[in-house]
C-alpha cells in the first residue's frame, strides 16, 4: 500500500521539504525507485497548502490496476508583524472626561489568525505608570491577505474616559499561538479635559491665630484640572465683602495684619475648555487678635506734714509706688513722674483700666 511519509504538519512559508506525491499528477518524480516516487518542495509557498495523497497504478494479481494512500496535509504557517500604525482614537481632540473613545488596531496577525490584546496605562504627570489594565477579551476580525499566508486583523477598543485618563497611553499588542507577541504599537500621551477640582487654600506661617502688627500672612490657592488653572484663573474674595475681589493670582498676602482683616478669605479656581467655562471655590478663616500690652511706670507722691503749734517744724516725705495698668491699645507714659501731668495721666488710665472687663491694674506702694 502506498504511504505518504509528511501528514498534518505546519511548515513556514520558504520551507523547505520533500513529499512522496503530490496531488498532481506525477509524471517525473523528482527522485524515482522501483518503490517510490519523491516530490520535492524546494520553497514552501501558500499555495501549497493543500491535501496530498499518493496514487500506484499497477496489475495486481488479484486483477486490481491501483492502491491509493492516505490523506497527507500541508499546512502553510506565516509569522505575524507589527501593528501597521499606531492605533487610531476617535475623537482624537477635544476628549472631554466622560466622552466614549474608539480605539483601532490593525496589522499582520500571522496564520493561524493570531489577535489583538489592549492594555491602557495611566500615568502621572512624570510619565511614570501608576495603573496597567489589560483588555484580553476584544475581537479581532480578520481577513486573508490576497498573495500571503496571513491574516489582516482589525480590533476595536472603546473606553469611557476618566480624568485619570489624561497623559495616559493605550497599546495594542499581537498574540499568536496564545502568546502575546514583541509586536505593538501604543498612542501618544491621550489629553483629556477635566473641570477643576480639588481647590485648597494653605497659609504660612501657619498659626492658628495671629496677633496684631505680626507679619505678612501669605495665602496660596491650589488645584487639579485641566487645562491646569493660570494665575489669572484664581481670584480672592472676603466672605464680608464678596462683592469686591482682593486680587488674582495663585498666592493672597495679607500684609495689613489688623484686628478688622479677620475674616473667611476665599479663593475661586476657574479653567475654560469647548467654549465651557468651570469654577469651584474653598474658604479658609484667618483670626487676628488685639495685642495686649503691659505697661509699668513710677509715680511719686508728696506727703507734706505741719507742726502747727509752735510753728516749729515741716517736712516733706516722699514715697514711691509701683503702678502697673494693662489696657487693650498702647498709651504713653510719661517720663518725669513727679509732674502733675503724670500723675493725672496714670490715674486716669488706671481709672479706665478699672473700668475695662479686658483690663486690669495694681497700685503698690
Amino acid at each position: 500500500m502506498p504511504q505518504v511519509w509528511e501528514q498534518q504538519l505546519g511548515y513556514l512559508v520558504g520551507y523547505s521539504m520533500s513529499e512522496s506525491c503530490a496531488v498532481v499528477t506525477l509524471t517525473n518524480p523528482t527522485t524515482s525507485s522501483t518503490d517510490s516516487a519523491i516530490i520535492q518542495f524546494s520553497e514552501i509557498a501558500c499555495e501549497d497548502e493543500n491535501e496530498y495523497m499518493c496514487e500506484v497504478a499497477y496489475a495486481g494479481s488479484d486483477g486490481s490496476t491501483s492502491a491509493s494512500s492516505d490523506v497527507a496535509n500541508i499546512s502553510v504557517k506565516g509569522n505575524p508583524e507589527q501593528p501597521d500604525r499606531v492605533p487610531i482614537y476617535v475623537p482624537s481632540a477635544g476628549i472631554e472626561e466622560g466622552n466614549n473613545v474608539v480605539f483601532t488596531c490593525t496589522g499582520n496577525v500571522g496564520k493561524p489568525q493570531g489577535k489583538f490584546r489592549w492594555v491602557r496605562y495611566r500615568r502621572n504627570s512624570n510619565g511614570a505608570t501608576i495603573q496597567e489594565t489589560p483588555y484580553e477579551t476584544e475581537t479581532t476580525t480578520a481577513v486573508q491577505m490576497p498573495g500571503t499566508c496571513t491574516f489582516n486583523g482589525t480590533s476595536k477598543l472603546t473606553l469611557k474616559m476618566e480624568h485619570l485618563d489624561n497623559n495616559a497611553v493605550v497599546r495594542c499588542q499581537v498574540v499568536y499561538q496564545d502568546v502575546p507577541q514583541d509586536l505593538n504599537q501604543q498612542t501618544n500621551s491621550i489629553d483629556v479635559n477635566y473641570s477643576v477640582r480639588n481647590v485648597q487654600i494653605t497659609k504660612s506661617p501657619t498659626n492658628p491665630s495671629f496677633a496684631e502688627g505680626a507679619g505678612p500672612i501669605t495665602l496660596t490657592c491650589t488645584s487639579e484640572g485641566n487645562p491646569a488653572v493660570t494665575q489669572t484663573g484664581y481670584t480672592w474674595y472676603k466672605e464680608s465683602i464678596t462683592s469686591l475681589s482682593l486680587g488674582t493670582g495663585s498666592t493672597y498676602v495679607i500684609n495689613n495684619v489688623v484686628v478688622n482683616e479677620t475674616d473667611n478669605y476665599i479663593c475661586v479656581a476657574q479653567n475654560n475648555f469647548n467654549g465651557q467655562t468651570f469654577n469651584m471655590n474653598t474658604s479658609i478663616h484667618i483670626q487676628i487678635d488685639i495685642t495686649t500690652t503691659t505697661h509699668t511706670t513710677t509715680m511719686t507722691r508728696t506727703k507734706t506734714e505741719t507742726t502747727s503749734t509752735n510753728h516749729k517744724t515741716s517736712s516733706m516725705k516722699n514715697e514711691k509706688g509701683i503702678v502697673q495698668f494693662k489696657i487693650g491699645k498702647k498709651e504713653t507714659v510719661y517720663a518725669d513722674v513727679n509732674s502733675d501731668s503724670t500723675q493725672i495721666h496714670v490715674y486716669s488710665t488706671m481709672n479706665r483700666a478699672e473700668d475695662s472687663r479686658n483690663s486690669h491694674y495694681n497700685e503698690i506702694l
